[in-house]
């Protein structure tokens, strides 16, 4: 991937960074994509989060995340009725 785009590699490298200065967790998520007609996801949702025995260092950082792929329909949750 990092062949592919050399620029995510710096993404990815600023949002680790931002989490081991400031020992906490980071968030981001929006629509990607939509300046690429061939774009496979159109929206993101990341977290990172500082691992580590001690209060003022990271040892490790946890990154999840979620896409939602290009041309699939979102099922919008509807409100139930209540009695």
């Amino acid at each position: 991937m990092l062949a592919a785009d050399p620029a995510f590699g710096v993404h990815l490298k600023t949002s680790y960074d931002v989490v081991r200065m400031t020992i906490s967790a980071y968030t981001y998520r929006g629509a990607i994509g939509m300046d690429i007609p061939t774009a496979r996801f159109v929206w993101f949702e990341t977290c990172y989060l500082p691992l580590g025995d001690a209060q003022d260092a990271v040892d490790h950082i946890l990154h999840c995340g979620r896409v939602r792929a290009a041309g699939r329909v979102e099922k919008t949750a509807r409100p139930t009725d209540s009695a």
